[in-house]
């Protein structure tokens, strides 16, 4: 009991930041948004391309990061809120907030009021963004009551 609360404690604090780095991952239409597969989203965040060092004080791994195509920095704080977040990605990639399809480990994220530390967003997390470009139709039995007239009435229309 004492340890699942102390790391409860250590996931919590983990949750509140400031000026920290987190990296959306921008997909085309061709690509698969990741469905929550841990080797499929491992591979995508795995860090230095796996490099491992070894040496007097056993294995470690490289703290650097393999940049991916499609792929922008952006600072937050945990305090930042989703839509704060949304704005700043429509500013590099030039998709707007209602556009945006947003994956992190394989959840959406969708509330745009919370900020990122409740939606549980780490540090260094890799978000998975993807735009949304459908363009909503009418209903099929949608009728308009008023027909087009065209230029009927303008002068324009010989008689």
């Amino acid at each position: 009991r004492c340890v699942k609360s102390k790391v409860e404690a250590e996931q919590e604090s983990r949750l509140v930041y400031k000026n920290e780095v987190l990296f959306v991952t921008f997909l085309t239409q061709d690509e698969e948004m990741p469905n929550g597969d841990p080797d499929y989203v491992g591979d995508m965040i795995e860090s230095g391309g796996g490099q491992v060092f070894r040496g007097d004080y056993g294995v470690r791994r490289s703290t650097r990061r393999k940049k991916r195509r499609g792929e922008r920095e952006f600072v937050v704080s945990s305090d930042t809120l989703l839509r704060d977040l949304k704005v700043q990605i429509m500013e590099v990639f030039k998709v707007a907030p209602y556009d945006q399809i947003l994956v992190l480990n394989g959840e959406y994220l969708r509330d745009n009021s919370q900020s990122l530390g409740s939606l549980g967003v780490l540090p260094g997390s890799a978000i998975f963004l993807k735009a949304d470009h459908s363009v909503p139709c009418p209903p099929e039995d949608w009728i308009n009551p008023h027909p087009e007239q065209g230029f009927k009435g303008t002068g324009l229309l010989s008689s």
